[in-house]
């Protein structure tokens, strides 16, 4: 009887284990379709008129033994075994690439699968709330935790050729690999936040894509930290400051008085000037004089040289400090001493 008992339950484990084993079998079978076939691109997000790289990979089967075929717009373009990888040129903007690929395998049977490619693209504008002089031409740089303002702006194309308005996307808004949720969201194509510290970088992120999702890009940019300065210029009694013609490191003094303008260039505008602490030094001496303007005046009867020495602090951002100087030259001619005055 417990012979009889015992070689049944051995019969009901081994049909079990049987079943089991089927099972697996033949659920690895069904479940192979294209949704098991990932296709990656490089770059991840084209740009009109660009050379992109496909590639496919699996992992329930070994497609380097299958026959792979790439199709665009539904004419072959390259065949062959273990054929993983294909590249071509997407179209201009707004123009979809519809990327067929199959894969004949000899365990699994055909494997197809469909993507599209809409090449996008994203330009930046950014700004830094820092001060730079009247009709200076270049940027306005950032410096240490100066307040900075982003602007995306995508060229996204519809299917009917129209240029999708930039406040009908959605954004998402990263600074440092950080999602800024409150500033991320629909028609948000500008960022503001406070840029890097000294000797470091922010790197800001945006990714933008429609409603549907059918059309997305991501850009990044990295900003370093730069450094404020402190540049003089002559101030004319006729023609006003002289901004088209800075002073170098030394200045020959022929006048009777030389007036004076420091511009300090890429401090933080809402600390200019109450905010701000000016150090006007005379070959080391420290001058009671604050501003940015000083005038020279010629006393004496012999030649020689002064070292005129400014430094600029922002008191509410300490690390945002610059300091410069210039070496005023006075002839046999001039005055040997040089008095300051307003």
């Amino acid at each position: 009887m417990k012979s009889i008992l015992k070689n049944r339950i051995s019969k009901i484990i081994l049909i079990g284990f049987l079943f089991l084993f089927g099972t697996f079998s033949a659920g690895a079978q069904f479940m192979v379709s294209g949704s098991d076939l990932t296709i990656t691109s490089a770059p991840l997000y084209p740009a009109a008129n660009q050379m992109i790289t496909l590639k496919a990979e699996i992992y329930v089967t070994d497609i380097n033994r299958a026959e792979i075929s790439w199709f665009v717009d539904g004419k072959l373009k390259e065949r062959g075994v273990g054929k993983k990888e294909f590249s071509f040129r997407t179209k201009d903007l707004g123009k979809t690439s519809l990327i067929d690929i199959q894969i004949n395998t000899s365990d699994l049977g055909r494997i197809n699968k469909r993507i599209k490619i809409t090449p996008t693209e994203i330009n930046f504008i950014w700004e830094a709330n820092t001060y730079s002089p009247p009709f200076y031409k270049g940027k306005a740089l950032n410096t240490h935790e100066a307040a900075m303002k982003m602007v995306a702006l995508p060229i996204f194309v519809d299917s009917a050729g129209r240029k999708i308005d930039a406040k009908n996307l959605v954004y998402t808004w990263e600074k440092d690999w950080k999602i800024a949720g409150a500033k991320s969201g629909y028609g948000k194509n500008s960022f503001s936040f406070i840029g890097p510290q000294i000797f470091r970088e922010t790197v800001i992120s945006v990714t933008v894509e429609t409603l549907d999702g059918a059309l997305k890009n991501k850009k990044n940019l990295s900003l370093p930290s730069h450094s404020p300065e402190i540049i003089f210029y002559e101030k004319n009694p006729l023609l006003g400051i002289l901004d088209n013609n800075a002073l170098g490191n030394s200045y020959k003094q022929t006048g009777e008085e030389l007036a004076l303008v420091a511009r300090p260039f890429f401090f933080s505008k809402e600390n200019l000037p109450r905010q701000t602490k000016y150090n006007w030094t005379l070959n080391g001496k420290k001058l009671e004089k604050r501003g940015l303007e000083i005038v020279v005046r010629r006393t004496g009867n012999t030649g020689g040289r002064s070292l005129i020495a400014l430094e600029i602090q922002n008191l509410k951002k300490i690390m945002q400090f610059a300091k410069n100087s210039f070496r005023i030259d006075l002839t046999d001619n001039s005055p040997s001493e040089t008095n300051f005055g307003f």
